[in-house]
């Protein structure tokens, strides 16, 4: 979900709910799926994160990116935690991907987002 806005032009209600749709909403996903995975010693996660999370991003997407940061982050922490054991983890990072939520956004990103890599599997 990206409603975010520029910080500091007095939309912190829009940046939080991005912040929470995106990130802690992926906490609790994630903690709800490692409790059944470490209970039954065997899983497979899978966090969605952009290709926005390895770059800063300006104005709407700062937000947005640094929330797909974290959950890249989150996936990582447990990649290592997990490295050894049974259960893996693996991060999607997809690029810009046309949808009904922003048909009419006229300025999209560049091209070479989907370019780069979309997974890392540990």
């Amino acid at each position: 979900m990206g409603k975010g806005q520029p910080l500091g032009t007095g939309y912190f209600y829009a940046n939080r709910q991005t912040a929470e749709t995106n990130f802690v909403a992926a906490l609790a996903q994630t903690e709800a799926a490692m409790e059944i995975f470490r209970a039954q010693n065997s899983g497979h996660l899978v966090m969605i994160s952009s290709i926005s999370a390895m770059r800063g991003m300006k104005k709407n997407l700062t937000t947005y990116a640094a929330t797909k940061a974290g959950v890249a982050m989150l996936a990582e922490g447990l990649q290592v935690e997990l490295q050894n054991s049974p259960i893996k983890v693996t991060t999607i990072f997809p690029g810009f991907i046309r949808s009904e939520i922003n048909e009419k956004v006229k300025n999209t990103p560049p091209s070479w987002w989907t370019r780069k890599p979309a997974a890392r599997l540990w």
